[in-house]
């Protein structure tokens, strides 16, 4: 500065190149290491007091100062840091009686170890010692999980089924307790999750108790350690704890997610330099806790190779775990990266120390193309229509605050008409900057184009000679009479054929539209086998489209006839009509839609749809449909009630209801309800004795018919019966005499009647 150097103070940064321990020998396991000794307990043997416990750690390769040792004692941590004195020699740690009695007893205690160095480097975690503790009050025995034998738990043979969790009954455990399962759990580095618990009350005696642990427990501490005990908590307030069970979970281990910069992925995958307010986002992690510190790490290449970087910290708050933590990048870290790149990470600091690092988000940045210019508008233009009117003191062009304009840009605007052209110049001040720009194009200019399409655009030069144009903006100037464009009618179509049938009771929709006036009065002519004229409605400020409404019975008045439809406009006192628009008014269909019952009694066989008797009166109607546009099509809803035929005749099936309807060519269609109440339909019941056949029939929601019932069967069936041609089953009595009662049986060939004793074999049939 002024010619002189200047000289910073000096700052001093660790480097080290080596890891605590030495290299891993065994690729195998990622997170262990093999060259680490195991670690050594004393006393030897079985621990059987909470005091006087240690553990040794043998000297390791790359041992320095300041090292940090944390030795696991069945997930309890415990940390030392080496001192000058230590590096070389064995270490040893005591393990306190808290310790001791928070881990609890188990057959098969879980102790190991991991170092990091000054510039955190990580040994992995030692081979395990395992110890038998008894040194706790935990007189119950361990729960089992049949899925982890040998202690190892593999997810990936278990492919996300939930592990199963044994307590073994025992004689301290009773029915009326209360059985509490603990799930401790560590990830692959160690670090503590939150524990999982499950309850359940003892019922009956039973030779264990299950308990189910879903399998997404596991996932997060793939590679990592959980141990596993339960406590018993009595009716009376007594609780006991049992062993602890150690278990080493083996599967792929969850990884951080990649972070996300959702403006790239809207684009892409591409990140626009233009973009402002970028936001990089850290999703939720498995282990995500309050005061976990995130850090991302934004680094840019530009196009020419220049590093742009950017980081920022922030600490997780108890309110954010579970939702995505937020990042935004400065402007200038994304606009310099145009036809470059960026790399996107970011790493997790616990509470306990423990570093993770995410995989990059790799993006490539888009080249600058600047952002277009806004189209000019128009203050006194309203929906893209111009009324000169509202130009008395003339036609304001407005450029808008979004076009950027800074101190010293030149603006030109282009007004081009068919009647009338002009541009105008303006230098932008340093007032002006970044404000919206206004020029008046005069009136006299705006009347000379009346009724015509203007095209307004502008150019910006900038101080830097950079050219810009902007996009063309088509605005009408409106004339005393704009044209009046023929109304339209909702339901009818370029045919301008008017469909009675299809405009509601409420009356027909007419719409009108135009360019309109906010003083401009309209109203509908409707000109057919009478004149109509609607109401008068005002068009007010921005109207583009009236909604008149003509009422139906006018319509239906000019029925097979032509009508004319139009509207007046009336603006200053004076009025002008629109194009007519001239409709061809169809006839409505007619047909009688009131509801009947048919309550003749008609003998019918289900089993022969097609062979009718002779119908009496009252199982059939006749309605034919008149008017609309023939010809017509008959339905029925339910043929198996009601038949229809081609000319509207309907016939009785069945019992119960159908619709009959009918249609004609212009899709017109009406229809009435018809109920059937007397139609008794006969089905056969094969040959027996008269009680067999009367059950038989009962069996089918039938019975017997009586000998009337057949004497009217075969009145209107005659020789076109369809079932058995023979003596039929009367269920009426015909005498007693010394061997028995007698029936009459009818023959429906011939009409013969006999009777026969109730043990004759004789055909019968079932009515219902």
């Amino acid at each position: 500065m002024g010619g002189q150097k200047n000289q910073s103070a000096p700052a001093t940064v660790p480097v080290k190149l080596t890891l605590p321990g030495g290299t891993d020998t065994n690729p195998a396991t990622p997170w262990e290491n093999e060259r680490l000794a195991k670690p050594k307990v004393f006393p030897e043997g079985i621990i059987t007091s909470p005091d006087g416990v240690s553990v040794e750690i043998a000297a390791y390769l790359n041992m320095f100062v300041g090292d940090k040792v944390t030795l696991s004692w069945h997930g309890e941590i415990i940390r030392t840091e080496i001192s000058q004195a230590q590096v070389g020699q064995p270490v040893t740690v005591a393990v306190g009686r808290e310790i001791i009695e928070r881990a609890g007893d188990s057959d098969m205690l879980e102790v190991r170890y991991e170092i990091r160095d000054i510039v955190n480097n990580w040994s992995r975690w030692s081979l395990p010692t395992y110890v038998e503790v008894e040194a706790g009050d935990s007189t119950l025995p361990a729960p089992v999980t049949p899925q982890a034998p040998d202690m190892q738990l593999d997810l990936d043979q278990l492919s996300g089924a939930d592990v199963q969790v044994l307590v073994i009954a025992h004689a301290d455990i009773q029915s009326g307790d209360q059985l509490v399962l603990s799930v401790e759990r560590s990830t692959a580095e160690g670090m503590p999750l939150e524990t999982w618990s499950a309850s359940q009350t003892v019922s009956g005696q039973t030779t264990f108790h299950e308990f189910m642990v879903p399998n997404a427990q596991f996932q997060p501490i793939a590679q990592g350690r959980a141990r596993l005990y339960y406590r018993v908590n009595t009716p009376s307030g007594s609780s006991q704890r049992s062993k602890s069970l150690s278990l080493k979970i083996v599967g792929q281990p969850m990884e951080l997610p990649l972070p996300r910069v959702p403006a790239a992925e809207q684009n892409g995958g591409v990140l626009d330099p233009s973009s402002r307010n970028v936001r990089a986002e850290v999703p939720a992690y498995y282990f995500m806790s309050q005061g976990n510190d995130v850090h991302l790490f934004w680094m840019g290449k530009t196009e020419g190779g220049a590093n742009v970087m950017h980081d920022e910290l922030k600490t997780v708050a108890g309110g954010d775990v579970g939702s995505p933590v937020e990042f935004v990048i400065p402007d200038e870290n994304v606009s310099l990266l145009a036809g470059g790149s960026v790399e996107v990470y970011y790493t997790v600091n616990t509470f306990g120390r423990a570093f993770f690092r995410s995989p990059s988000l790799s993006l490539t940045v888009g080249q600058d193309n600047a952002a277009p210019l806004p189209l000019p508008t128009i203050l006194e233009a309203a929906n893209n229509l111009l009324d000169p009117a509202d130009t008395a003191n003339g036609a304001t062009v407005v450029i808008a605050a979004s076009a950027s304009l800074r101190q010293g840009d030149h603006v030109r605007v282009t007004w081009n008409g068919p009647k009338g052209s002009d541009e105008k110049e303006k230098v932008i001040g340093a007032a002006e900057a970044g404000q919206d720009v206004s020029l008046v194009f005069s009136s006299a200019l705006v009347n000379a184009n009346e009724g015509e399409q203007v095209l307004v655009s502008y150019r910006v030069t900038r101080a830097d000679g950079t050219v810009q144009d902007s996009g063309v903006y088509s605005v009408r100037v409106a004339s005393a009479w704009s044209s009046l464009p023929a109304p339209t009618m909702d339901t009818v179509q370029n045919d301008d054929i008017v469909n009675p049938a299809l405009i509601p009771a409420t009356g027909a929709t007419v719409r009108v539209r135009y360019e309109m006036r906010a003083d401009d009065r309209v109203k509908v002519i409707w000109v057919g086998a009478s004149r109509h004229e609607t109401a008068e409605q005002a068009a007010g400020s921005g109207t583009t489209e009236l909604v008149f409404q003509l009422p139906k019975a006018l319509i239906e008045a000019s029925e097979n006839a032509q009508a004319v439809l139009s509207y007046q406009v009336s603006r200053s006192g004076v009025d002008k009509e629109s194009e007519r628009r001239t409709l061809t008014v169809r006839s409505a269909l007619s047909f009688n839609t009131a509801p009947v019952t048919l309550d003749g009694q008609a003998f019918l066989v289900p089993a022969h749809p097609d062979v009718l008797p002779t119908l009496p009166a009252g199982t059939s109607v006749e309605r034919v449909a008149t008017g609309g546009t023939p010809p017509y099509a008959y339905g029925s809803s339910n043929p198996l009630v009601a038949h229809v035929s081609e000319t509207g005749l309907a016939t009785v099936r069945g019992k119960g209801s159908a619709t009959i309807s009918v249609t004609d060519a212009a899709g017109q269609s009406l229809s009435y309800e018809v109920t059937v109440t007397g139609v008794v339909q006969c089905f056969s019941l094969g040959t027996g004795k008269f009680g067999d056949m009367s059950a038989a029939a009962g069996q089918h929601g039938g019975r017997l018919p009586t000998i009337h019932e057949l004497r009217a069967i075969y009145g209107v069936w005659g020789n076109k019966w369809p079932l058995v041609k023979n003596q039929t089953w009367s269920s009426t009595q015909a005498r007693v005499t010394p061997f028995g009662k007698t029936y009459y049986v009818k023959n429906l060939g011939n009409g013969a009647e006999v009777d026969a004793y109730t043990y004759s074999a004789i055909p019968a049939i079932g009515i219902r």
